[in-house]
């Protein structure tokens, strides 16, 4: 197999990761919850991996992060918490349903929004010239799943006063490309540990500048101040009730353990190179169309494309059948962005390139939808 669906997770994941995985079922115990050896080895665990977070993103502290399940689950902490009626927020159409949802539902209680349709290269121009006296929130990906485009998000943030929070969905550039929460003066980051961080299912986090601007998206157990029916107002507490998932936190660790290794500069060189060669391979093929990409140096990890007016599913069923390519199809949880290319009722087919894929399988892909087309 040919697998090129890296944007929805990644895969393979490095040995090393399954075998912390493996490893933790030795010890795993209910971290925090206990003073014997296996609760406070768990524990100790869940911090290191903290720390490897804080690390990787220049945070100020451990307490700045919190473990979530998925990136969508942090977005959702990030807007139900900070947002309210009156409050005014700037989007994108090029976001995911994973911050378009919640702003939707947060439209119907009374919150300002505004979703910016322009170029990808203004977008950040466009922000600034959106903001009104009652603006709370900036919310965008850093790189868009759609298409692949990066947004300027060291410009936005720093242009930014600090009564705005600045959202970012680091979910297809972490693990991709260096993020530095300082540097991009960003005070909430969401991203999942199972895309280019190389973790398990199930894993991800949510950076928190300042805990007092963010109410808990749940409440219950914590294993602290737990004499008291009030939920902890302390993060990383506050945000994380309920027992940790262990086993995914330590392979999540695992894998940025091997990111470091790797180095993060040679991770996105790679996979810029893949992405950018197949670019160069498909894009003058008849019939095909590439959106959102007017130079291979706007390439970071994705190329989206249709066959003249073939439904994207079919020409992904094509590409499983002919050569065992894997991809994604159709909507990729982003309507409007779709809406804006045009391609609401036809999708798009979307190669999503990862760090142990490798120049052979791009030429071979390439050649694989070249059959297809002519077979056509």
């Amino acid at each position: 197999m040919i697998y090129l669906d890296n944007a929805a997770t990644s895969w393979p994941k490095p040995p090393s990761v399954k075998e912390a995985v493996a490893q933790a079922f030795d010890y795993a115990a209910n971290p925090g919850r206990g003073a014997h050896q296996l609760a406070m080895k768990s524990a100790r665990e869940v911090f290191k991996v903290r720390e490897k977070i804080k690390d990787l993103i220049n945070a100020e502290s451990t307490k700045n992060i919190a473990f979530t399940k998925n990136c969508t689950e942090g977005l959702n902490i990030a807007m139900f918490g900070s947002l309210q009626a009156g409050d005014h927020v700037i989007t994108s159409v090029y976001e995911h349903n994973s911050i378009l949802r919640p702003l939707h539902v947060l439209e119907e209680r009374g919150v300002d929004l505004d979703i910016l349709d322009c170029p990808i290269d203004d977008l950040a121009d466009n922000i600034l010239r959106a903001i009104k006296p009652n603006t709370r929130m900036v919310a965008i990906s850093h790189v868009d799943n759609l298409v692949g485009r990066v947004k300027d998000i060291k410009k936005i943030g720093n242009s930014l006063s600090r009564d705005i929070l600045f959202l970012v969905d680091a979910a297809q550039s972490i693990g991709h490309m260096p993020i530095d929460v300082e540097e991009a003066r960003i005070d909430l980051l969401a991203a999942p540990g199972h895309k280019a961080l190389m973790g398990p299912m199930g894993t991800g986090f949510l950076y928190v500048r300042d805990e007092t601007a963010v109410l808990p998206f749940m409440v219950g157990g914590t294993g602290s101040r737990s004499q008291s029916l009030v939920h902890p107002d302390f993060a990383p507490d506050k945000y994380e009730a309920g027992t940790e998932n262990l086993h995914g936190i330590v392979g999540l660790g695992a894998g940025i353990d091997w990111i470091n290794e790797t180095g993060i500069e040679k991770i996105e060189a790679h996979v810029k190179d893949l992405a950018q060669t197949f670019y160069r391979l498909v894009k003058d093929m008849p019939g095909v169309i590439v959106y959102g990409i007017e130079s291979d140096d706007q390439i970071t990890s994705i190329v989206s494309l249709n066959i003249s007016d073939r439904d994207s599913a079919e020409v992904a069923m094509a590409l499983d059948r002919e050569g065992e390519v894997a991809v994604r199809s159709q909507m990729h949880c982003a309507p409007l962005s779709h809406k804006h290319f045009h391609t609401l009722d036809q999708g798009m087919v979307r190669f999503s390139f990862g760090y142990f894929n490798t120049m052979d399988e791009v030429h071979e892909a390439a050649k694989i939808l070249e059959k297809i087309i002519q077979d056509n």
